[in-house]
């Protein structure tokens, strides 16, 4: 991500009077090239289809799970595999491999996500539409900010105000939020007047407005923040695990990485501790394996603190 994005999220951060750094972001990531930099790209470096992006000198490729290279570090930047493609940079340019490493959508445009839906968001010129998967724009170009579609809406940023649009592009929920994420599990965060909460479908509200930040809900819970802590609640909105932490993701496979004065750790779901907080960062465990970051080195491990590939830190 280069200096034009990590702006352009701090003005709506700004704009819309949200302070706390959040650590728990929707799953979508947006390439645009800079000299690798774990501290912005962790959330990529997760296993699909047994294949997981590393960093080898200053380029980027993949391992399979032995930790063999599979596809040689060649890229600028790229994402880990959704829906059979990876995102990648080459020269300021963003398209898209196959598994192969073969590239299917050639390096084109100035920032992608991630494909979801056989739809994936790219920038043009500072404005966002969505391409599909033989790289023809199917949305035109025209919104301020794109999301990922899930659940067969997209948020997307028009004139200062988030709204949700269906695949031809209308809009099924007007944009009347200061920030939202994508649905999942049918319910979708969003942010109005300094508050955060869930709205359905419809645009309803299911879970008020109430908390400082809400992030999406994953297997049956979501990360808020109250009173600068992080905690979880459920879909009624009860809180299941109290605000406690510094930072907080999402969880996957049972597991939800965890902040606690500066070091990373992971955490089960009634909130125990079950892998010591002492990592500089880290990504969301996916297929059993999970990204981390220590004073040493930078690798994927199993939930038994197993490595399977490392590189030490010079």
């Amino acid at each position: 991500m280069n200096f034009f994005f990590r702006f352009f999220l701090c003005l709506i951060l700004v704009l819309t009077f949200i302070t706390e750094k959040s650590f728990a972001e929707p799953e979508n990531e947006w390439f645009e090239e800079e000299p690798p930099d774990i501290g912005y790209e962790y959330q990529k470096m997760k296993f699909v289809n047994n294949l997981a992006p590393v960093v080898i000198g200053d380029k980027y490729g993949f391992i399979d799970k032995s930790g063999k290279v599979v596809i040689k570090a060649q890229f600028a930047s790229t994402s880990f595999f959704s829906e059979g493609l990876a995102a990648v940079g080459i020269n300021n340019q963003y398209g898209f491999i196959y598994e192969s490493g073969k590239v299917t959508i050639k390096p084109q445009f100035d920032a992608v996500a991630d494909f979801s839906e056989n739809l994936a968001a790219v920038m043009i010129n500072l404005k966002y539409g969505y391409i599909d998967k033989t790289g023809k724009i199917v949305i035109e170009p025209v919104f301020d900010f794109a999301d990922n579609f899930s659940e067969g809406f997209a948020p997307v940023l028009l004139n200062g105000k988030f709204g949700f649009i269906d695949k031809q592009g209308n809009f099924a929920i007007k944009p009347l939020f200061d920030l939202a994420n994508s649905f999942s599990e049918g319910l979708a965060s969003v942010s109005i007047n300094n508050k955060s909460g869930y709205i359905d479908k419809n645009g309803k509200f299911f879970i008020p407005p109430q908390f400082d930040f809400a992030d999406s809900f994953s297997e049956g819970l979501a990360p808020i923040i109250l009173n600068n802590k992080y905690g979880y609640i459920d879909k009624t909105g009860k809180t299941i695990i109290k605000p406690q932490f510094d930072l907080a993701s999402t969880f996957s496979e049972g597991i939800a990485s965890v902040n606690i004065r500066d070091k990373f750790g992971f955490i089960d779901k009634t909130g125990k501790l079950i892998i010591k907080a002492k990592f500089k960062l880290v990504s969301s465990f996916s297929e059993g394996y999970v990204y981390v970051v220590d004073k040493e080195k930078t690798g994927y491990m199993d939930k038994n603190e197993n490595f399977i590939w490392q590189n030490k830190i010079k």
